[in-house]
């Protein structure tokens, strides 16, 4: 039916927000830049009220992946590097975020860097017609 259609897009979208928040924070903290970003988007989106409360009420990785389908591994991968890789360079703690986030996916090592690097080149992409 079509309710189960609307609750699966909820709950992808409730992910999607999970992840990006968590993937925000894994430097340490969330940057009132970050959380504005997000914030933004779950705007657009009408999603305000739930972004802020799992800003508020962070989630372990393990709790925001499970359940996740196979398709949908690599894009929840792509999207956490996209978001931690924001402000340029990959800190310390977010590559050991990214490693969490590789296996909670069940994302080996290669595969991990094989997303890592077609993202790298897309946001490279994007970033060079952005006329940077």
């Amino acid at each position: 039916g079509g309710r189960r259609a609307i609750e699966d897009q909820q709950g992808d979208l409730l992910r999607l927000v999970r992840l990006t928040i968590s993937a925000a924070r894994a430097d340490g903290a969330l940057s009132p830049e970050e959380q504005e970003a997000i914030v933004a988007h779950a705007r657009s989106v009408g999603a305000e009220q739930l972004v802020d409360y799992e800003v508020r009420n962070p989630r372990p990785l393990s709790e925001i992946v499970s359940g996740i389908s196979e398709p949908a591994r690599e894009e929840m991968y792509q999207l956490a590097f996209a978001v931690v890789r924001a402000d340029e360079a990959v800190t310390g703690a977010e590559r050991i975020y990214l490693a969490q986030l590789a296996h909670a996916l069940g994302l080996d090592p290669g595969a991990a860097a094989r997303i890592e690097k077609d993202a790298a080149a897309r946001i490279d992409a994007a970033s060079a017609e952005g006329g940077e």
